[in-house]
């Protein structure tokens, strides 16, 4: 085709189709966009609910209520103080006490203490094939740390577990 005929060929078109030609938009589909919207905004929910989610279900600071896990139906409670030992079979309405109280704990992470303290205080807790499940060491009135799988924790909110029985002694030991 040469460039006469083709000038003569768009001689023929009615300039109605011409002026469409110039003015055509092709039709966007808004729904893509929309689509495209909604697919970031529910990755971006789903990144958040992940991330704020996690640290309440495994970081131990905000207590872990498997220090004493439910299916445990006694405790063996070794206490030391003052190099003096004595253990206690802890079970029914004061382990349920006992867990309470373990799941009030407030604790990080932290690396062993590099010093040695003397005439502190601990308490070794252990239940079922009596391995020490985590213990609880005093170095101070308000300086007390968890143990748990060789793991070191700082306690923020220290208190005694159960006083009424272990200071009390309202439980014979253990022979």
């Amino acid at each position: 085709m040469t460039i006469y005929h083709f000038s003569q060929a768009l001689g023929t078109i009615d300039t109605q189709f011409i002026n469409e030609a110039i003015t055509f938009r092709k039709r966007r589909k808004r729904w893509t966009k929309w689509a495209a919207i909604a697919a970031c905004f529910s990755v971006l929910l789903v990144t958040c609910f992940s991330l704020v989610g996690e640290p309440q279900r495994n970081n131990p600071q905000y207590g872990n209520p498997c220090l004493i896990p439910s299916n445990v139906t006694e405790a063996f409670v070794t206490h030391i103080i003052a190099g003096q030992t004595a253990e206690y079979l802890i079970s029914g309405a004061e382990l349920d006490r006992m867990r309470a109280w373990a799941n009030t704990l407030q604790y990080t992470p932290i690396k062993a203490p590099a010093q040695n303290w003397y005439g502190g205080e601990s308490y070794n807790f252990s239940y079922n094939s009596k391995d020490v499940a985590f213990s609880y060491f005093g170095a101070g009135e308000n300086t007390w740390f968890l143990v748990i799988d060789n793991s070191w924790y700082a306690v923020s909110n220290p208190s005694r577990p159960l006083p009424e029985i272990i200071d009390g002694h309202q439980f014979a030991p253990l022979e």
